[in-house]
């Protein structure tokens, strides 16, 4: 369930920020979005294409009831009307396009096939999320979208296809991230880390241990101060599997140290007893 509402709210975030773009490229064009009377209205719509704006402005409205509905009804229902919103987008077309509503849907639909087991479905939908940003040229929204694509790609296995993702987000991060507008210096920041160890993630079961703990160096740290108890969790078990194909058996010993007394400290009570038992195991051994 958290899956899903991170998610929403990485969709909510395109959302806004579609809305703030949408209002912007027709304030700087005097042009009110809809028509009606306002600050900017000294060159109007011509009738008809006010109309055919005012219905799909319409009809998207009762979409937005509808889903709302749906996500009340279940996944499998907003499922449904998620595919029937894509429809609607490609119907309505230059009406009224709305790229970055389309990919908060893509997300969404992600979120829920994720929840369910279904990696592959969560993973093609994250794609077509970015795919819909990238054509609209949102950066900072693209960035997010590959991050969930490439998070996705590591969980189905498929390291050497999220390496490029992930250093591409990285890349851009400390490039045209940090140099953007303020909203993607905002979304720059959000992302280091999590990007950092991504890429650490990516790279670790490819034989790049050396760059693994380079890069854990810099998240690992952040991520226990942060008290983010998931992200150190997955950080120390990255840094176990870095040691044990870098041979170093003290590093490896203390990194499994490290779980037990996290897990201890958290009430991971899930996970305390398989790192006890690896523990012993390297004392034995050492």
């Amino acid at each position: 369930m958290h899956r899903i509402n991170a998610a929403a709210r990485l969709s909510t975030v395109i959302r806004r920020r579609w809305c703030s773009e949408v209002f912007n490229h027709y304030k700087q064009q005097k042009v009110h979005p809809v028509g009606q009377k306002g600050d900017y209205l000294e060159n109007p719509l011509e009738p008809a294409e006010l109309e055919r704006q005012q219905a799909a402005e319409h009809r998207w409205m009762q979409f937005a009831i509808t889903i709302k509905k749906a996500r009340e009804d279940g996944p499998a229902a907003t499922l449904a009307v998620i595919a029937d919103g894509h429809a609607l987008s490609d119907e309505l077309g230059l009406a009224l396009r709305r790229p970055g509503y389309d990919a908060s849907l893509h997300l969404e639909a992600a979120a829920i096939h994720e929840a369910a087991g279904d990696t592959e479905k969560a993973c093609s939908a994250a794609e077509q999320a970015e795919l819909a940003l990238q054509a609209d040229k949102d950066h900072a929204g693209t960035m997010q979208a590959r991050y969930k694509k490439a998070c996705l790609l590591v969980k189905l296995g498929r390291h050497a296809e999220a390496e490029p993702c992930f250093r591409s987000i990285v890349q851009w991060i400390f490039g045209d991230g940090r140099r953007g507008t303020p909203m993607q210096q905002e979304a720059a920041e959000k992302l280091r880390y999590p990007a950092q160890f991504g890429l650490a993630s990516a790279i670790c079961p490819l034989g790049k241990f050396e760059e693994t703990h380079e890069l854990l160096g810099e998240c690992l740290p952040y991520f226990a101060n942060e008290t983010d108890i998931e992200n150190t969790w997955r950080c120390l078990a990255v840094a176990e599997k870095c040691f044990i194909g870098m041979k170093d058996k003290s590093s490896t010993l203390r990194a499994v140290e490290r779980q037990v007394n996290w897990a201890k400290r958290f009430k991971l009570d899930d996970r305390l007893a398989a790192a006890e038992e690896r523990l012993a195991a390297l004392k034995a051994a050492a």
